[in-house]
C-alpha cells in the first residue's frame, strides 16, 4: 500500500480507526485510491475547500502496490501509477488535509517560487497561464465556502501528542533564497511579468549576504520597474473582467506585442 502525500500535507486521523479504510487496503493490487483533499482555512478549525464535497473530485493519493514503476512529470504530476483502465476505489471518510494556507506569508513565498520555478522549467508557457495557476486563492476567496472541520480528523492525533494548532513565525523561507539564486543565474528580466514583485528582493539580497546565505546574487539586482511591466503586472492582476483581460493579453502573449524573455 503506498500513500504518496507532500511535506504540508497529513491524511485525517480517523485512518486509524474508520471502516473505510480497512476496506481499502484489501484492495486488489493495481488499485487507484481516490480522496478528498481539504484545504484548511488558516487553522485545524476550518477549511475553504473540499475536492469531493464542492468539484466531485476524488484525487489519486493512494495504490494498492502490484510492482508497476511510475515516471512522474518535473511538476504538478499524478503521484501514484494510474492507467485508465486501474480498478478504482473512493474513501468517504478518510481525506487527506491541506495544510499550505495555515501560514500566509509561507503560501505566498511558495506560489511566487512556483510561478518563477514554471518559467525556468517550462519557457514556452504563456506568463498569464502561469499567473492564473496561482493567483485563485485571491481570485476566488470572495466565493469560498467556510466550513468547520470534523473533530474525527484530528482527534487521535491530539490524543498522541501530535500538535497541529502550531503557528509559525518565520517571515523569510527557502523558497525566498533560491528565487535569489534564480535571478543569480538568469537575470530579473525572464521574471519580470510575474506577480512576484512586491517583496524587496534588493533588500533582501544584501540580508542574505550578510547572514552568509550561500548562491546569492553579488551585484545589486536589475530590477523591472518599466512603465511597461508594472502596467502588465497590474493588468494580470485586475479583479474584474477577467475575461475580457485573458482574451486581450492571451492576444497580445500571442502575437509578440508584449514579449518575454527566455530563461
Amino acid at each position: 500500500m503506498l500513500i504518496a502525500i507532500d511535506a504540508d500535507e497529513i491524511v485525517s486521523a480517523n485512518i486509524l480507526t474508520s471502516a473505510d479504510w480497512e476496506n481499502a487496503i484489501h484492495q486488489p493490487p493495481g488499485t487507484v485510491l481516490g480522496f478528498a483533499k481539504v484545504e484548511l482555512y488558516g487553522s485545524a478549525k476550518e477549511y475553504f475547500l473540499h475536492s469531493v464535497e464542492d468539484k466531485s473530485s476524488f484525487i489519486p493519493f493512494g495504490f494498492v502496490d502490484d510492482g508497476t514503476t511510475h515516471n512522474g512529470e518535473v511538476l504538478h504530476t499524478c503521484r501514484i501509477p494510474e492507467r485508465a483502465d486501474s480498478p478504482r476505489f473512493n474513501l468517504k471518510e478518510v481525506v487527506v488535509l491541506h495544510l499550505t494556507r495555515f501560514n500566509t506569508l509561507r503560501a505566498e513565498s511558495k506560489d511566487r517560487w512556483y510561478r518563477c520555478f514554471e518559467r525556468i522549467s517550462k519557457p514556452e508557457k504563456n506568463i498569464l497561464t502561469i499567473h492564473r495557476l496561482y493567483d485563485f486563492f485571491e481570485r476566488l476567496k470572495d466565493q469560498f465556502n467556510i466550513r468547520n472541520t470534523r473533530p474525527d480528523w484530528f482527534s487521535n492525533y491530539d490524543k498522541s501528542g501530535v500538535d497541529l494548532t502550531f503557528s509559525d513565525t518565520e517571515t523569510i523561507f527557502w523558497w525566498d533564497w533560491e528565487i535569489l539564486r534564480f535571478f543569480k543565474q538568469h537575470g530579473t528580466a525572464p521574471f519580470r511579468h510575474l506577480d512576484i514583485w512586491d517583496v524587496d528582493w534588493e533588500a533582501l539580497r544584501r540580508q542574505g549576504l550578510a547572514q552568509g546565505i550561500e548562491g546569492l546574487p553579488e551585484k545589486p539586482l536589475e530590477l523591472p520597474l518599466s512603465l511597461q511591466d508594472r502596467l502588465i503586472r497590474a493588468v494580470l492582476k485586475l479583479p474584474y473582467a477577467r475575461g475580457l483581460v485573458n482574451r486581450i493579453m492571451s492576444r497580445m502573449f500571442r502575437y509578440g506585442i508584449i514579449r518575454t524573455v527566455t530563461p
